[in-house]
């Protein structure tokens, strides 16, 4: 009888352990990742079943292959994982290399979706930020008005996470 109690309380214990892990999995790069801003401009902010959220998209997820150093063994299958190389001494982190494997300095890992006429079409995982209630449509409106800065949080493996995003501050809105 005792055995089937410790059992119980075992099981009890590593599914517990289970969802702590998976929550500290998605919060890692959050406590001890680098923050990165990225300019973005959202667009769509309503789904019907799941509330209101800001499609994001961002420079580095459309690159032109002629303007970054790329490996010659660069593999334009779909859905690899490429680790894009960032400048982040401006304002906005730029990208400034992509490859199959990490390149030395920070970067941000992501998933090739296409490639065509000379242009990566790369997918990270950040391109979705869900918002209270109500606030997707007051966003979009403000948005005709300025831009957005996404910052996110980039862990040592190139795994992204947004912590929040921010408004164009007035004396940035120029930058490129």
């Amino acid at each position: 009888m005792k055995s089937h109690r410790n059992r119980f309380y075992a099981a009890a214990l590593l599914q517990l352990l289970l969802l702590a892990a998976m929550i500290a999995y998605h919060y890692e790069p959050l406590l001890f990742g680098t923050q990165v801003r990225l300019l973005s401009k959202p667009v769509d902010p309503r789904s019907l079943f799941r509330g209101d959220y800001v499609r994001l998209g961002y420079e580095i997820s459309v690159l032109e292959s002629s303007k970054l150093r790329l490996p010659g063994s660069l593999s334009e299958r779909r859905g690899s994982t490429l680790y894009v190389g960032l400048d982040v001494t401006g304002p906005f982190a730029k990208a400034v290399s992509v490859g199959e494997e990490p390149p030395a300095g920070l970067y941000i890992r992501g998933k090739l979706q296409r490639s065509w006429d000379g242009r990566l079409f790369i997918q990270y995982g950040i391109e979705t930020y869900f918002v209270p209630e109500g606030e997707g449509l007051e966003l979009e409106h403000s948005m005709a008005e300025q831009r957005l800065v996404v910052v996110i949080a980039v862990d040592s493996w190139g795994r992204a996470v947004i912590d929040h995003l921010e408004k164009v501050p007035p004396s940035l809105e120029a930058a490129p």
